[in-house]
């Protein structure tokens, strides 16, 4: 039994409720939700969130059993984790349900251009190797990475990487970071280590036209633009 659960949140500092907030004709949540479910691998999928605006729009858009309970305030505030999130949701959905559940993945909604085939490539790697988890990364796109540098208040750099491997762009190696699009773990994992991010994880990389994240209004805007390309 493989459960997916979806942590949103009603609380955003940058976006006023953000996972409300549509790309195309679906709120981010709303996007997450049915790429889970079109992407067939998952027996449950639910959504995590502290807030009935959020669940009264998923029951009505899409059925009671997608949200039948609300996130306990203790895994809602901005210091707590989306695996801790995640954890609660799936024990609270074996009591509610009365089963258990094997697997366990957590797709964030601000990562609203993935794709089922994403989901299903992601799902047949953790089953081919031997990771405790494995997380999606992204390769950074626009902007070279090494390249960065913090901005003093005398408007002079101070590098981040003191010493480049080299001054061309093509000698230097790709950096990636972690994305929201899919993390995947046993359900005994989750519970022993009480996050995706501990114990031998691996990381898969999607390519990045699938992994922007939705973190201020000008993402927002990005992946607007961007879904026009990508029907749901």
């Amino acid at each position: 039994m493989h459960i997916c659960i979806v942590p949103a949140r009603g609380g955003s500092s940058r976006v006023k409720n953000k996972n409300l907030r549509k790309v195309g004709d679906k709120s981010l949540v709303e996007r997450a939700v049915l790429t889970a479910i079109r992407s067939k691998i998952f027996d449950k999928v639910i959504v995590s969130t502290d807030s009935p605006i959020i669940q009264d729009h998923i029951n009505k858009s899409m059925g009671e059993a997608i949200c039948p309970f609300l996130r306990e305030s203790a895994y809602a505030d901005d210091y707590s984790t989306s695996s801790a999130a995640t954890l609660h949701c799936l024990e609270k959905s074996e009591e509610v349900f009365g089963c258990s559940f094997n697997l366990v993945s957590q797709l964030l909604p601000t990562n609203p251009l993935r794709t089922p085939e994403n989901l299903v490539s992601v799902s047949e790697f953790y089953a081919e190797n031997e990771f405790d988890s494995v997380v999606t990364c992204a390769p950074f796109v626009g902007i070279n990475p090494w390249w960065s540098f913090e901005l003093a208040t005398d408007n002079r750099k101070r590098d981040v990487f003191a010493d480049l491997p080299s001054e061309r762009s093509q000698d230097l190696s790709s950096l990636y970071s972690p994305s929201g699009v899919m993390w995947i773990s046993s359900a005994e994992n989750i519970k022993e280590r009480q996050s995706f991010l501990a114990g031998d994880v691996g990381y898969f990389p999607i390519e990045a036209r699938y992994s922007f994240d939705v973190d201020t209004e000008e993402d927002l805007c990005l992946v607007r633009a961007l879904a026009k390309g990508f029907a749901l």
